[in-house]
Protein backbone atom coordinates (compact mmCIF):
# COMPACT_ATOMS: atom_id res chain seq x y z
CA UNK A 1 0.00 0.00 0.00
CA UNK A 2 1.54 3.32 -0.91
CA UNK A 3 0.95 6.30 0.99
CA UNK A 4 0.97 9.56 -1.23
CA UNK A 5 1.80 12.72 1.15
CA UNK A 6 0.71 16.00 -0.67
CA UNK A 7 1.12 19.34 -0.32
CA UNK A 8 -1.52 22.18 -0.46
CA UNK A 9 -0.89 24.28 -4.46
CA UNK A 10 -1.34 27.59 -2.71
CA UNK A 11 1.57 26.63 0.22
CA UNK A 12 3.98 25.34 -2.74
CA UNK A 13 4.14 28.91 -4.08
CA UNK A 14 4.27 30.51 -1.01
CA UNK A 15 7.25 29.03 -0.52
CA UNK A 16 8.62 29.36 -3.76
CA UNK A 17 7.67 33.17 -3.11
CA UNK A 18 9.45 33.27 0.34
CA UNK A 19 12.90 31.77 -1.37
CA UNK A 20 12.38 34.40 -3.91
CA UNK A 21 12.30 37.07 -1.62
CA UNK A 22 15.20 35.96 0.62
CA UNK A 23 17.61 35.98 -2.43
CA UNK A 24 16.59 39.43 -3.71
CA UNK A 25 17.43 40.45 0.20
CA UNK A 26 20.69 38.78 0.43
CA UNK A 27 21.49 40.41 -3.19
CA UNK A 28 20.34 43.83 -1.67
CA UNK A 29 22.23 43.38 1.47
CA UNK A 30 25.81 42.71 -0.45
CA UNK A 31 25.47 44.95 -3.01
CA UNK A 32 24.83 47.99 -1.05
CA UNK A 33 27.18 46.52 1.96
CA UNK A 34 29.98 46.23 -1.04
CA UNK A 35 29.76 50.03 -2.09
CA UNK A 36 29.72 50.55 1.61
CA UNK A 37 33.06 49.13 2.08
CA UNK A 38 34.95 49.13 -1.33
CA UNK A 39 32.97 51.78 -3.46
CA UNK A 40 31.72 55.32 -1.96
CA UNK A 41 34.92 55.06 0.55
CA UNK A 42 37.36 58.12 -1.06
CA UNK A 43 41.08 56.95 -1.20
CA UNK A 44 42.60 59.57 1.05
CA UNK A 45 45.66 61.06 -1.14
CA UNK A 46 48.56 61.80 1.14
CA UNK A 47 48.90 65.31 1.51
CA UNK A 48 51.51 67.15 -0.32
CA UNK A 49 54.96 68.55 1.78
CA UNK A 50 55.66 72.17 1.40
CA UNK A 51 58.04 73.03 -0.68
CA UNK A 52 61.37 74.04 0.70
CA UNK A 53 62.82 77.36 -0.76
CA UNK A 54 66.01 76.53 -1.93
CA UNK A 55 68.38 79.88 -1.72
CA UNK A 56 69.61 81.17 -4.82
CA UNK A 57 71.77 83.61 -5.70
CA UNK A 58 69.94 87.07 -7.55
CA UNK A 59 70.88 87.02 -11.77
CA UNK A 60 72.63 89.89 -11.08
CA UNK A 61 74.81 88.83 -7.62
CA UNK A 62 77.26 86.46 -9.16
CA UNK A 63 79.14 86.07 -12.36
CA UNK A 64 81.49 83.59 -11.66
CA UNK A 65 83.20 81.67 -9.02
CA UNK A 66 86.75 82.72 -8.27
CA UNK A 67 88.71 79.68 -5.40
CA UNK A 68 85.12 78.97 -4.19
CA UNK A 69 83.94 82.26 -3.06
CA UNK A 70 81.27 84.33 -5.12
CA UNK A 71 82.15 87.20 -6.82
CA UNK A 72 79.36 89.72 -6.89
CA UNK A 73 78.70 91.35 -10.28
CA UNK A 74 77.55 94.48 -10.92
CA UNK A 75 73.90 95.77 -12.73
CA UNK A 76 73.32 95.82 -16.71
CA UNK A 77 71.95 99.04 -18.05
CA UNK A 78 68.11 97.44 -17.89
CA UNK A 79 68.49 95.57 -14.58
CA UNK A 80 69.55 98.82 -12.94
CA UNK A 81 67.04 100.73 -14.48
CA UNK A 82 63.92 97.89 -13.24
CA UNK A 83 65.66 98.11 -10.01
CA UNK A 84 65.27 101.96 -9.76
CA UNK A 85 61.63 101.67 -11.08
CA UNK A 86 60.72 99.68 -7.43
CA UNK A 87 63.59 101.11 -5.44
CA UNK A 88 64.33 104.62 -6.49
CA UNK A 89 67.74 105.78 -5.99
CA UNK A 90 67.20 108.80 -3.98
CA UNK A 91 65.09 107.20 -1.72
CA UNK A 92 66.46 103.78 -1.10
CA UNK A 93 70.16 105.07 -0.84
CA UNK A 94 69.98 106.92 2.42
CA UNK A 95 70.81 107.04 6.44
CA UNK A 96 68.57 107.61 8.92
CA UNK A 97 70.10 109.02 12.32
CA UNK A 98 68.28 108.43 15.91
CA UNK A 99 67.71 110.55 17.59
CA UNK A 100 66.88 113.56 15.29
CA UNK A 101 67.79 116.23 17.80
CA UNK A 102 68.83 115.99 21.81
CA UNK A 103 66.41 118.07 23.35
CA UNK A 104 64.15 115.64 25.13
CA UNK A 105 61.29 117.61 24.92
CA UNK A 106 61.02 116.68 21.34
CA UNK A 107 63.03 113.89 20.97
CA UNK A 108 59.79 111.50 21.19
CA UNK A 109 58.27 113.27 18.49
CA UNK A 110 61.43 113.90 15.90
CA UNK A 111 62.02 109.80 16.63
CA UNK A 112 58.78 108.57 15.93
CA UNK A 113 59.51 110.90 12.52
CA UNK A 114 62.28 108.87 11.53
CA UNK A 115 61.01 105.04 12.97
CA UNK A 116 58.11 105.73 10.50
CA UNK A 117 60.68 106.29 7.40
CA UNK A 118 62.58 103.15 8.88
CA UNK A 119 59.08 101.19 9.12
CA UNK A 120 58.15 102.56 5.25
CA UNK A 121 61.16 100.24 3.83
CA UNK A 122 59.48 97.45 5.15
CA UNK A 123 56.25 98.33 4.26
CA UNK A 124 57.52 98.18 0.47
CA UNK A 125 58.94 95.08 0.64
CA UNK A 126 57.58 93.08 -1.88
CA UNK A 127 58.42 89.36 -1.50
CA UNK A 128 61.04 88.68 1.31
CA UNK A 129 62.34 90.21 4.49
CA UNK A 130 65.83 88.54 5.75
CA UNK A 131 66.65 90.23 9.73
CA UNK A 132 69.44 89.40 11.68
CA UNK A 133 68.33 91.40 15.24
CA UNK A 134 70.54 91.19 18.37
CA UNK A 135 67.53 92.86 20.27
CA UNK A 136 63.62 93.28 19.48
CA UNK A 137 60.87 95.10 21.58
CA UNK A 138 59.56 98.03 19.41
CA UNK A 139 56.19 97.59 18.80
CA UNK A 140 55.81 99.57 15.81
CA UNK A 141 58.75 97.49 13.74
CA UNK A 142 57.41 93.72 15.37
CA UNK A 143 53.83 95.07 14.07
CA UNK A 144 55.15 95.94 10.52
CA UNK A 145 56.94 93.07 9.79
CA UNK A 146 54.14 90.32 11.54
CA UNK A 147 51.95 92.65 8.91
CA UNK A 148 54.42 91.40 5.82
CA UNK A 149 54.24 87.45 7.22
CA UNK A 150 50.68 87.79 7.12
CA UNK A 151 51.01 89.12 3.24
CA UNK A 152 52.67 85.89 2.19
CA UNK A 153 56.26 87.60 2.38
CA UNK A 154 59.27 85.32 3.34
CA UNK A 155 60.60 86.81 6.22
CA UNK A 156 63.41 84.69 7.98
CA UNK A 157 64.88 86.02 11.28
CA UNK A 158 68.04 85.04 12.90
CA UNK A 159 69.44 86.34 16.78
CA UNK A 160 71.51 85.56 19.25
CA UNK A 161 70.93 83.08 22.41
CA UNK A 162 71.05 85.60 25.48
CA UNK A 163 69.00 87.86 23.60
CA UNK A 164 66.21 85.44 22.58
CA UNK A 165 66.04 84.04 26.44
CA UNK A 166 65.99 87.96 27.53
CA UNK A 167 62.87 89.32 29.10
CA UNK A 168 63.02 92.72 26.56
CA UNK A 169 63.15 90.53 23.79
CA UNK A 170 59.18 90.09 23.31
CA UNK A 171 59.50 91.27 19.40
CA UNK A 172 61.63 88.52 18.02
CA UNK A 173 59.37 86.10 20.45
CA UNK A 174 55.73 87.21 19.28
CA UNK A 175 57.32 86.68 15.56
CA UNK A 176 58.21 82.95 16.44
CA UNK A 177 54.26 82.72 17.85
CA UNK A 178 53.12 83.64 14.96
CA UNK A 179 54.64 81.64 12.77
CA UNK A 180 57.91 82.84 11.34
CA UNK A 181 60.92 80.96 11.36
CA UNK A 182 63.49 82.04 13.90
CA UNK A 183 66.97 80.66 14.65
CA UNK A 184 69.41 81.61 17.05
CA UNK A 185 72.92 81.75 17.43
CA UNK A 186 73.59 79.81 21.07
CA UNK A 187 77.62 78.76 21.35
CA UNK A 188 80.52 81.12 21.70
CA UNK A 189 80.29 85.01 21.24
CA UNK A 190 77.58 86.94 20.38
CA UNK A 191 75.68 87.12 17.18
CA UNK A 192 75.03 90.97 17.17
CA UNK A 193 74.18 91.93 13.90
CA UNK A 194 71.73 94.42 12.81
CA UNK A 195 70.75 94.15 9.20
CA UNK A 196 68.00 93.62 7.07
CA UNK A 197 67.62 92.39 3.32
CA UNK A 198 64.59 93.43 1.40
CA UNK A 199 63.64 91.67 -1.71
CA UNK A 200 67.11 90.59 -2.10
CA UNK A 201 68.00 94.26 -3.67
CA UNK A 202 68.14 96.15 -0.65
CA UNK A 203 69.91 96.49 2.70
CA UNK A 204 69.44 97.96 5.72
CA UNK A 205 72.40 97.99 8.41
CA UNK A 206 73.71 100.20 11.26
CA UNK A 207 74.14 100.47 15.04
CA UNK A 208 70.48 100.16 15.87
CA UNK A 209 69.12 97.99 18.20
CA UNK A 210 65.07 97.48 17.67
CA UNK A 211 64.34 99.22 21.52
CA UNK A 212 62.92 101.95 22.72
CA UNK A 213 66.13 103.64 23.83
CA UNK A 214 67.72 102.82 20.56
CA UNK A 215 64.69 104.64 18.98
CA UNK A 216 64.10 107.47 21.20
CA UNK A 217 67.29 107.96 22.86
CA UNK A 218 70.62 106.79 21.78
CA UNK A 219 72.52 108.03 19.39
CA UNK A 220 71.80 105.36 16.59
CA UNK A 221 72.39 104.80 12.87
CA UNK A 222 70.84 103.29 9.66
CA UNK A 223 72.23 102.96 6.41
CA UNK A 224 70.15 102.16 3.41
CA UNK A 225 71.71 100.53 0.11
CA UNK A 226 70.32 99.26 -2.97
CA UNK A 227 74.44 99.54 -4.14
CA UNK A 228 74.15 95.16 -5.58
CA UNK A 229 78.21 94.96 -4.83
CA UNK A 230 77.09 95.73 -1.23
CA UNK A 231 73.94 93.89 -1.02
CA UNK A 232 75.09 90.53 -2.61
CA UNK A 233 78.10 90.45 0.04
CA UNK A 234 74.82 90.97 3.27
CA UNK A 235 73.11 87.99 1.13
CA UNK A 236 75.93 85.96 1.31
CA UNK A 237 76.20 86.52 5.33
CA UNK A 238 72.68 85.98 6.17
CA UNK A 239 72.67 82.57 4.48
CA UNK A 240 75.71 81.48 5.83
CA UNK A 241 74.55 82.23 9.58
CA UNK A 242 71.22 80.55 8.87
CA UNK A 243 72.73 77.46 8.17
CA UNK A 244 75.05 77.21 10.93
CA UNK A 245 72.55 78.35 13.56
CA UNK A 246 69.44 76.36 15.05
CA UNK A 247 65.65 76.89 14.82
CA UNK A 248 64.59 78.31 18.01
CA UNK A 249 62.22 75.96 20.17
Amino acid sequence: MTIMITMPFQSIWSNIALVGGLFVLSTEIYYHGYRYFYGSKKKVEPKPKPAVKKFKMPAWAVTKINNGELIPSTLTEEQLAALNSRKPAEIWNDVLIFPDILSSKRSNQRANMTINKLIRYFEEARTSIYLCVYLNSNHDLTDVILKKHREGLLVHVVTDYDTWTAHNNSGTKLWKKHGIEVRMKDTGYLMHNKFAIIDDEAVLTGSLNWTRQGVQSNNENVLVTTDQRIVSKYIQEFWKLWGQFKPTS
